[in-house]
């Protein structure tokens, strides 16, 4: 009885320990601070630094710093993940800067250094390489049907706007500073050289057939703000420009062609998303914008054609700074800073156009404006301008294992803090093959009855861009098509996702003009 007592208290005793090394070891591993990854580590101003791992508190993310370089704006989201902000504006790289932070250990294979790229200085004037210096787009100036227009028949003169686009109108073509002209691919090469004269186009080295289409993103968690305008052609919102509607700064509920649009509506619309009528101001005030550009084509680099579209269509001033930028956000090649000044020579032209507010502070992807930006809106226009940068310009190449590498680009960024005013931003087809869906014209129909039996029907033909401009089906699940149908620019009841849209027992309020 003795031993067996004996035996139970040593049993008791051991247990006792286990329970007590078992709850230090648990302790220990609950309250570890452990950095497993920081990403990107290649980075410019701006850049957003993101940095994951277990038991991140505030002191942690208070004492994180980078060896000579600036940084701001630490973020403690959670326990386990941290970011923080590349402030440096140097004009010179800092190479392998040692990020440091105190209390925690980093994991094996964690990159603990960091790259700052310096921007390269871009200042836009008539003289520069990159400067674009007429573009050719399909206003209708004369409404004689010839939907050509060129911005070197734009006069200057306020009392002579007949010459200021007030429309929709898109890019067909532009022409370099002292270079050739390039075409988008929305006119046929015969239709486009009959509208310029021979000695435009009548040498090999002046003329080139070319593909352009927009970026498009959704992925930008930006929030809307006063300086957030979208920007249109005068005539889009049905000229209706009373000076009652003035005077109000009326809300939107007349104006169907605008009440239902986004901020990444306009920066994507017509044909390969290459409208000029429409735009938005500010976009990147207080976010980065991010637009996906894979599957860059090696062989592209070094050749005639410009590679990133640029467009400015309201009032110039501070400074863009464009990055291309691998999977994890490491710069790839270096940034480019752009500055556009309100230089008179630079202005391709002036269009007339309205501009509509936001209510503050709402999600970018599903807000609509709500109001006239200003009371007296009749007589506003800006200016258009328009720049063209190569791969060069980034110093991009066909290196494998570069820094700038052509086949590690996923993405082009804007940085947040500058005030691009956009119509769009588009690359060369030839040089990113970016899938993305394409349609054939939905062909208009008109109602004969209105008597509340007959049924209307609208089918839509659509696949993917086969990189030719050509359609062709999805072959994988990555290219599957959705389809949302639009009254105007509001869904339209009943939801539907197919490519068939019926409008039954039409009536009156059923009257307007269907999208998809």
């Amino acid at each position: 009885m003795k031993t067996t007592t004996m035996f139970l208290k040593v049993s008791q005793n051991l247990a006792f320990y286990l329970f007590f090394v078992f709850a230090f070891l648990f302790s220990m591993l609950s309250f570890s601070q452990n950095v497993e990854d920081i990403f990107p580590t290649r980075v410019t101003t701006n850049s957003t630094v993101t940095m994951t791992g277990t038991g991140f508190t505030t002191a942690i993310r208070n004492s994180i710093a980078v060896a000579g370089v600036n940084i701001t704006n630490r973020v403690l989201i959670g326990t386990t993940q941290m970011t923080f902000e590349v402030s440096d504006s140097n004009t010179s790289d800092k190479i392998n800067r040692a990020i440091s932070m105190t209390g925690v250990t980093f994991d094996t294979g964690v990159d603990t250094t960091l790259d700052y790229i310096a921007p390269s200085q871009r200042t836009l004037s008539d003289t520069r390489s990159y400067f674009v210096e007429e573009i050719y787009t399909t206003w209708d100036q004369n409404d004689d049907g010839n939907h050509f227009w060129r911005s070197n028949d734009w006069n200057a003169s306020p009392t002579n706007n007949a010459t200021w686009p007030d429309d929709k109108h898109e890019l067909l073509g532009f022409k370099m500073y002292n270079g050739p002209i390039f075409t988008t691919g929305l006119m046929s090469e015969t239709d486009f050289r009959a509208n310029l004269p021979a000695s435009e186009t009548d040498d090999a080295g002046e003329f080139y057939v070319s593909r352009y289409k927009a970026y498009s993103t959704n992925g930008v968690q930006g929030r809307t703000n006063g300086s957030h305008f979208i920007l249109t052609g005068d005539l889009i919102d049905e000229g209706l420009i009373g000076s009652s509607e003035n005077a109000t700064n009326n809300n939107l509920t007349s104006l169907t062609e605008i009440a239902g649009t986004t901020i990444f509506d306009v920066i994507v619309d017509g044909r390969n998303g290459l409208e000029l009528g429409t735009g938005i101001s500010n976009f990147n005030r207080d976010i980065n914008v991010q637009f996906f550009s894979g599957n860059g084509q090696p062989g592209t680099f070094g050749d005639v054609f410009p590679d990133l579209l640029i467009t400015q269509v309201a009032q110039a001033g501070g400074n863009d700074i464009y990055f291309y930028a691998d999977l994890r956000g490491n710069i790839v090649g270096t940034p480019i800073r752009l500055s556009i000044g309100e230089i008179s020579s630079t202005r391709l032209a002036e269009w007339q156009l309205d501009l509509f507010s936001f209510p503050g502070n709402q999600p970018f992807v599903s807000t609509n404006p709500n109001r006239r930006g200003f009371t007296n809106n009749v007589n506003q226009h800006r200016p258009i301008r328009m720049i063209a940068f190569k791969l060069e310009d980034f110093d991009i190449n066909d290196t494998l294992g570069s820094t700038g590498y052509i086949g590690a680009i996923n993405n082009v960024n804007l940085v947040a803090g500058g005030t691009a005013d956009m119509a769009f931003l588009a690359y060369n087809a030839a040089a990113f093959d970016i899938k993305a869906p394409l349609s054939d014209p939905l062909l208009s129909k008109f109602i004969c009855k209105v008597d509340g039996t007959s049924d209307v029907t609208f089918n839509v033909s659509a696949g993917v861009d086969d990189g030719f401009g050509g359609i062709t089906a999805p072959s994988t699940p990555e290219e599957d098509i959705s389809y949302e149908w639009l009254k105007y620019n509001i869904p339209a009841p009943p939801s539907n996702t197919s490519p068939t849209f019926t409008v039954s027992g039409v009536m009156a309020s059923d009257l307007a003009t269907y999208k998809v």
